[in-house]
């Protein structure tokens, strides 16, 4: 007994491009691969002598009227092919003469754009509502978009989904609107429509979406798991570090006490596409002996941060927006601009729970808080010597 061989071939098409998929299963069967069945995006062949067979896509629901229908393809001398979906394809029992008339189908594809609206419009809102939710976001936070590339990233995502979509939705309806047109003047498909282009086009799309998109959310969100998975490393002992440490601004005799009371300390380094340079430091210190300020609780503490963005461009624009974003959500952090000699920005807070500092010189971007003794002027200039080393 022969060996049956069969292969499958992916349906490169939209479902709704009726003629394209017709005029691909008319030339495999002139190659000699007859259709057997379909999957949810492929074709199955069948391996067989090269024939003219002809093929007609129906689109019928299973409601009361699906045997009807159905039977009439029968009459009409349509054989089915088991098939996926609302769209039925049929081929043809007996030699049948080309561009046989149809016109009874135009209600069928009446209802094909009907649902199409039905599936397409409710998709193509929640996209459009996903870009103006993260717009929102970017506006209300722009300094975490640009340190965070998850937030641009799904932006960007969203916006090539929302044209995706849109322009597919566009495309549908006029496709199936003309093809509506032309079946109730009685002027069937043209019979071997060209489908290698349309083809082509979208399988060179889809490849090549996903060569660029798989990488960046692998990149991008990875990058992010791991940061939130991975515990933050201790602060490396007597190292000197790209950021503003407590040592470059206490009392000599605090610093024995850096990093040695119950409080978090930690330091770590991460990397974006915006900014690809990222460090953050958390250092306290408390010593009950030493002749703190009125008011002080007998511990200080410093969270520093220092950003190195692309170009400077990129970094005046992150200080901006640090600036804005901070002042907004943080109820201690009011910013007022200082000039500077060391400095092309400069921005200080100050009040009697703790100072800030924004500061940006070159690609560099500097943030730091500040709960101590020291006033705000000895963070500016001491980031302005971490400058120089």
């Amino acid at each position: 007994m022969e060996e049956k061989i069969t292969i499958k071939k992916i349906i490169w098409l939209e479902y709704w491009r009726i003629e394209e998929q017709e005029a691909l299963l008319e030339d495999m069967a002139r190659q000699g691969w007859q259709l057997t069945g379909v999957n949810y995006r492929s074709f199955i062949f069948e391996k067989s002598s090269p024939a003219d067979t002809r093929y007609r896509i129906g689109y019928t629901k299973k409601d009361e009227k699906f045997d009807e229908r159905m039977a009439e393809y029968e009459q009409e001398g349509w054989e089915y092919i088991p098939s996926k979906g609302n769209l039925r394809i049929f081929q043809a029992m007996e030699d049948k003469e080309p561009d046989k008339e149809r016109k009874y189908q135009a209600g069928e594809w009446k209802l094909l754009r009907k649902d199409l609206l039905i599936q397409e419009v409710p998709l193509l809102l929640l996209t459009f509502l996903s870009v103006a939710l993260l717009v929102y976001r970017v506006f209300q936070w722009p300094a975490e978009a640009f340190l965070t590339d998850a937030v641009l990233a799904a932006l960007l995502i969203n916006l090539l989904l929302a044209g995706t979509f849109l322009s597919r939705l566009i495309g549908a309806y006029s496709y199936v609107s003309s093809l509506i047109k032309r079946l109730e003047s009685c002027n069937s498909p043209p019979h071997g429509q060209d489908y290698n282009k349309t083809f082509s086009r979208n399988r060179a799309i889809s490849i090549g979406g996903a060569l660029i998109v798989f990488p960046v959310l692998v990149i991008v969100f990875g990058n992010l798991a791991v940061s939130y998975i991975t515990s933050p490393p201790g602060v490396p002992e007597g190292a000197e570090l790209p950021v503003l440490q407590l040592a470059d601004i206490i009392e000599e005799d605090l610093v024995p006490y850096i990093n040695e009371g119950e409080e978090e300390s930690f330091y770590r380094e991460r990397w974006g596409i915006i900014v690809p340079e990222q460090y953050s430091l958390r250092e306290s210190v408390s010593d009950p002996d030493h002749d703190w300020e009125p008011g002080n609780s007998g511990t200080s503490y410093l969270w520093s941060y220092r950003y190195t963005a692309r170009t400077e461009r990129l970094s005046g624009r992150l200080a901006e927006s640090m600036v804005a974003e901070y002042s907004r959500h943080s109820p201690l952090e009011d910013y007022e601009p200082m000039e500077s000699t060391d400095f092309e920005d400069l921005w200080v807070s100050e009040n009697h729970l703790m100072s800030a500092v924004i500061a940006r010189s070159g690609r560099d971007v500097f943030y730091v808080q500040y709960s101590g003794d020291e006033p705000v002027n000895i963070l500016a200039d001491s980031i302005a010597e971490k400058l120089q080393e």
